[in-house]
């Protein structure tokens, strides 16, 4: 399965695919794009259209990232009866809400990656801007500030990308 990162603030937007299995995540696409909110959206939805069912899409709420989910995420189903289709539609997308301190949660996410790198996260031969990644990635803060930051669009969305995946429990959804 994959899981794709998005994140688009103020200086620029980024999208992150990672094949993620149990124990093992191969970073398989890098992409920096244009600030325009409609370029992002345009590539999320292509992404949407092409990419295999199963593909978890996770956007960061944090600058225009909520503006960007309302474009691009299906219309939330209200109600108890849903549909296993509409459950499967649903499950597919996540806004990831975190703010302030509470982001830690995406740091941590990456400090046991990059601790761990040998064993669980990968990078597949030949990225485009993996340069530009490495350099973000050697320069994070390993602690969020309080207003929630600690690295630019391309770390956030990888962070994003390798969050672990939510699971259903009796209607609700909790992180594994």
């Amino acid at each position: 399965m994959n899981n794709i990162g998005i994140a688009l603030s103020k200086h620029g937007a980024a999208v992150v695919i990672v094949e993620h299995k149990e124990g093992d995540d191969v970073v398989r696409g890098i992409e920096v794009l244009p600030r325009q909110m409609d370029a992002v959206a345009d590539r999320v939805e292509e992404l949407d259209s092409t990419e295999p069912k199963g593909t978890l899409f996770v956007v960061d709420s944090e600058g225009s990232g909520s503006a960007l989910w309302q474009l691009v995420a299906p219309p939330r189903v209200r109600g108890f009866s849903l549909t296993p289709a509409q459950l499967a539609l649903r499950a597919r997308w996540r806004l990831y809400e975190a703010h302030g301190f509470d982001r830690q949660e995406l740091v941590n996410t990456l400090l046991i990656a990059m601790r761990h790198n040998s064993e669980t996260l990968h990078f597949a031969a030949g990225l485009d801007n993996f340069d530009q990644l490495a350099t973000a990635l050697a320069r994070y803060e390993p602690q969020v500030a309080a207003d929630g930051t600690f690295g630019p669009e391309l770390v956030v969305a990888l962070a994003l990308a390798i969050l672990p995946r939510p699971k259903q429990n009796r209607g609700r959804i909790s992180l594994a």
